[in-house]
């Protein structure tokens, strides 16, 4: 299960899981969503990720505007909680949501290496302050840490990218050079068989005119060879 969105008004849950859990979570026919509602007294819909996804492309993202009575909290798939805010909050009543008060961030990711009593405890504006600041500088530099790990592997993978680029673009540079050699091995080939074939033309040419003046009577003179 990666989130639950209550409607208390309505009294309805909306249960996202992975897609590859979406058959398991939901039971054969629908049993598993109609228990949870008969034991609840809520209804219950449970659905996949890309189906909360699709159906949810007009949530806003982190920071796109103010808070307008709904609950701030991003969830994990980068989308706006579509939850009423609590009065006098800024986020609904899931722990999670509620916890998010104690960070500077509104993304539910930063409390995902908290264990439930943990979020708990920082949901609970009662608590002990020295166990909440203790929770939120290890949940902050968990989050942090996992954010750099991101960033990394992203400046990683533009600097793969860029480096595939480069190579493709050599490449091509190598392949237009030896194409323009080709063709210029290619025009000098021409170039050579058409001067063999003036060549032969010419000689062909010589041979006519030589047998056409045997052929008129003119025999060529022998030459006389001179004792000393």
């Amino acid at each position: 299960m990666r989130e639950v969105l209550v409607d208390d008004e309505d009294q309805q849950a909306t249960v996202i899981v992975p897609d590859d859990q979406l058959s398991l979570a939901i039971g054969r026919d629908g049993q598993n969503a109609r228990l949870a509602a008969r034991l609840t007294g809520w209804r219950v819909d449970i659905k996949s990720e890309t189906e909360f996804s699709r159906e949810e492309d007009d949530i806003e993202y982190e920071g796109e505007e103010d808070f307008d009575g709904r609950c701030m909290a991003i969830l994990s798939n980068g989308r706006r909680c579509p939850n009423a805010a609590l009065s006098g909050s800024t986020y609904c009543g899931l722990p999670q949501h509620q916890a998010l008060s104690r960070f500077d961030t509104n993304q539910v990711t930063v409390v995902s290496e908290l264990s439930d009593e943990e979020v708990a405890t920082l949901a609970n504006s009662e608590s002990d302050e020295a166990a909440v600041s203790a929770l939120v500088e290890r949940a902050s530099a968990a989050f942090e840490e996992a954010e750099a790990k991101v960033a990394e592997e992203e400046v990683e993978e533009e600097a793969e990218e860029a480096a595939e680029a480069e190579e493709e673009s050599e490449e091509e540079a190598a392949e237009a050079e030896e194409e323009v050699a080709e063709e210029e091995a290619a025009e000098e080939e021409d170039l050579e068989a058409e001067e063999q074939l003036e060549e032969a033309e010419s000689e062909t040419e010589n041979l006519e005119q030589a047998a056409e003046g045997q052929q008129d009577g003119e025999v060529p003179q022998p030459v006389e060879e001179t004792t000393e």
